[in-house]
């Protein structure tokens, strides 16, 4: 029994010479078609031929910057602890200020000394100063 294969062959092999006629006519005229110069006369490749060179390379570069998107979202995603407070500048040096302060305190307290009660909780300007000398 023959295959599909040889009964068309054995059909349309007398058409054989006559498709041959047909491709060299259609070859004559797309080499007469073509640019006058030739991507292999330039001295620089086309876009299309350098995407398709660099073709892996931006695929990997592609894969690459994905990864980074999904690492990025994945760090960006809420955890389960409380917000913190943002504190200003100025507010941070009085938190700081008050902190040392208290530190201090608890420092001199422990050493015996009471020097924490006289030390002024609020500096007063020179004009209520008492001056140390007599003037006559």
């Amino acid at each position: 029994m023959k295959t599909l294969r040889e009964l068309l062959l054995g059909k349309y092999q007398h058409e054989g010479p006559a498709l041959d006629a047909i491709r060299r006519q259609a070859l004559s005229q797309a080499g007469s078609d073509t640019r006058e110069t030739s991507s292999a006369e330039l001295p620089w490749p086309s876009l299309a031929e350098l995407l398709f060179r660099l073709r892996w390379h931006l695929a990997a570069l592609a894969a690459v910057w994905a990864a980074i998107a999904l690492l990025s979202i994945l760090a960006a995603a809420p955890q389960n602890r409380p917000p913190q407070r943002v504190l200003s500048f100025a507010a941070q040096r009085v938190t700081v200020a008050r902190e040392n302060r208290r530190l201090l305190n608890e420092l001199l307290r422990s050493a015996g000394a009471e020097a924490s009660a006289t030390m002024p909780s609020v500096a007063r300007p020179r004009s209520h100063a008492v001056s140390r000398f007599i003037f006559v």
